[in-house]
């Protein structure tokens, strides 16, 4: 959903002419500076309003567009050359063909680069399930069921010791909590990025850099 997004927004403020183009631009670079406890107070906002915490949505629409992702696509689309998408358009095509066609098979760079990076941000999420699912918990991702056996060892551990139950620390297997949750989130990236290396490195060097 991110790619979809972020790709047909890139185009359209990076070669496409309509009014209010810059000031567009301008709102996805000062987004960049927004800290993310700002970002997650306007989301769960939008989350509240239209009725969508504990439901499949509140965990789902905040991954559907991200500055970043549409800052970069955008940078690498803009420095594509004009004169191909000005010929496909003498060629009769409209802008979704263009898109389709000539824009989104010469930004499969980028489009590998924004898909790791999304998919990654998405797969170590736990803040969504801790905000966004109150009662839902059968909707929990795997990093929010690993944070929460992390933090009822914790808490069990902090009761025996207040209540002076004497019991052995070690047999409580909170380093072996945290070392399954490092396994669990380092597994896609040593399965995804051997195959995509080269374009992500090259989305990165060219998306970032300002045409």
């Amino acid at each position: 959903a991110q790619l979809l997004f972020s790709s047909s927004a890139a185009y359209a403020l990076s070669k496409v002419a309509f009014p209010g183009a810059k000031a567009l631009n301008k709102i996805i670079e000062v987004a960049l500076l927004f800290t993310s406890t700002v970002l997650y107070i306007m989301q769960y906002m939008v989350m509240a309003t239209l009725g969508m915490i504990d439901t499949y949505f509140a965990i789902i629409l905040p991954y559907i567009a991200t500055p970043m992702g549409l800052f970069l696509m955008r940078q690498f689309m803009g420095q594509l050359p004009d004169s191909m998408i000005e010929a496909a358009k003498l060629d009769g095509a409209s802008e979704l063909r263009t898109l389709v066609n000539v824009v989104l098979p010469m930004s499969t760079p980028i489009i590998g680069t924004i898909g790791l990076m999304s998919g990654l941000a998405y797969w170590n999420d736990w803040t969504n399930g801790l905000y966004y699912l109150v009662k839902r918990t059968d909707l929990y991702s795997i990093q929010n069921v690993l944070t929460n056996m992390l933090n009822n060892i914790q808490f069990l551990k902090t009761a025996t010791q207040l209540q002076g139950i004497n019991i052995e620390m070690g047999t409580l297997p909170s380093v072996s909590i945290r070392m399954a949750i490092a396994v669990v989130a380092v597994i896609p990236v040593m399965i995804v990025y051997p195959f995509i290396q080269k374009s992500f490195v090259k989305g990165i060097v060219i998306g970032g850099v300002k045409g």
